[in-house]
């Protein structure tokens, strides 16, 4: 099962960015941090990725997709932040804190079903954690692999 989160954000600090519009950063909003993201969040033990990212003049919304359900997705942001903060959107953060949530709000999708990349990704994770019941599980896995090629 995959979830979806609408994400909507808005700086942290109104009066000290009053005049920015957040249109000024839409190339870092869209790209460059958005890749990065992507590229972190899928190696975590929770896979996340960010699909889309609206820019307005004061809000960003962010549709997140993750294959867990997340218990705080806006905490899940934080290396999308970070990134903006350490790249040239440094000087609109208070506090070491650049945006602020305003609303978030969850969707569940249904599952495409066993996809090869899905299949991959979960032997992978048994052969790597090697507990008793993944090694069981991948002797039975080896035993009808040598039975079909045999």
């Amino acid at each position: 099962m995959k979830y979806n989160y609408t994400i909507l954000l808005e700086l942290e600090s109104k009066e000290k960015n009053a005049g920015k519009r957040l249109q000024e950063y839409a190339g870092l909003l869209q790209g460059e941090a958005v890749e990065h993201f992507n590229d972190k969040a899928a190696r975590t033990r929770k896979p996340k990725e960010i699909r889309d990212v609206k820019v307005a003049d004061y809000t960003v919304t962010i549709e997140l997709e993750s294959a867990e359900q997340l218990v705080a997705p806006f905490k899940s942001m934080r290396s999308y932040s970070q990134y903006l903060m350490n790249n040239g959107m440094g000087e609109l953060a208070d506090d070491n804190a650049l945006f602020r949530s305003v609303s978030v709000k969850e969707v569940e999708i249904e599952d495409e079903g066993m996809t090869d990349e899905r299949l991959l990704n979960y032997m992978l994770h048994m052969v790597l954690r090697r507990s008793k019941k993944d090694l069981e599980l991948i002797e039975e896995i080896k035993k009808l692999i040598s039975e079909r090629a045999g």
